[in-house]
């Protein structure tokens, strides 16, 4: 067997082994409207463990809990989330390294003046069992939540969709409108996705600098290759390296 495969194999176990430490969440169709539609290149987001916001905001399943400031704050805090202003901002987090999964979503306004925000998160987003934990109110219908969101200046919008099970599902889009709630075209944000890494802190792996619509496709929430897939990508390196062997001897 050549070095490059037996490499690609010992590569790929060690993937593996390092996605084992937390679960996260897949990414797929990022975009945002700047001018036209433009796509973001962000794949999956690596959650922490940390049960803080589970422990002391409960909420429950196809509801919505309403956060106060101190809550908001204290979320951000003890998650260690550090948002830049006026970014619209994606993050990630969940309970154990098996789940549930929570998924954040964060607008800092320092702008001067306030952001209008029509936001929808279609399928499974209000299906947790904590359901929406949210500083703007909306409606939920079916497992779908929507908000059309006033964020005045100096103030902070968090909303979390808390407690998914592996393989649940959602999509998510918000639009800047105009001070009417319904024209398009409103206050540019930035836009920030943010990966946990086990770094102890999150890190931005993926951003757009001015948006007035920023959406997913789809965030799954997934959880590592369970422990027998890694043991047989060790024997696939395993078996790989003995075929070398033994080609030599021939």
């Amino acid at each position: 067997m050549k070095k490059s495969m037996i490499a690609t194999a010992v590569a790929a176990t060690a993937g593996l082994a390092a996605s084992a430490n937390a679960g996260y969440w897949t990414i797929s169709g990022a975009n945002y409207v700047n001018g036209g539609t433009n796509n973001i290149a962000v794949s999956s987001l690596e959650n922490q463990v940390n049960t803080w916001v589970s422990s002391n905001l409960p909420g429950s399943a196809l509801a919505e809990t309403i956060l106060s400031t101190t809550g908001v704050n204290n979320s951000l805090t003890n998650l260690n989330v550090t948002l830049a202003d006026n970014t619209l901002t994606y993050f990630g987090f969940e309970d154990a390294a098996s789940g549930p999964g929570y998924f954040g979503i964060a607008l800092k306004n320092n702008s001067g003046g306030a952001y209008y925000l029509n936001m929808t998160a279609g399928s499974q987003a209000a299906n947790g069992s904590e359901g929406v934990l949210t500083t703007h109110s909306g409606t939920i219908i079916g497992s779908s939540w929507g908000s059309s969101a006033t964020v005045a200046d100096g103030t902070t919008m968090l909303i979390m969709f808390g407690g998914l099970s592996v393989g649940q599902s959602f999509q998510f889009q918000a639009e800047s409108m105009q001070s009417d709630g319904t024209t398009s075209g409103g206050a540019a944000f930035a836009i920030s996705y943010l990966n946990w890494g086990g770094t102890g802190a999150y890190s931005e792996v993926a951003s757009a600098g001015t948006a007035t619509s920023s959406g997913l496709n789809t965030a799954l929430y997934a959880v590592p290759v369970p422990a027998p897939a890694l043991l047989a990508g060790a024997g696939l390196v395993g078996a790989a390296a003995l075929r070398r062997r033994m080609a030599k001897k021939a």
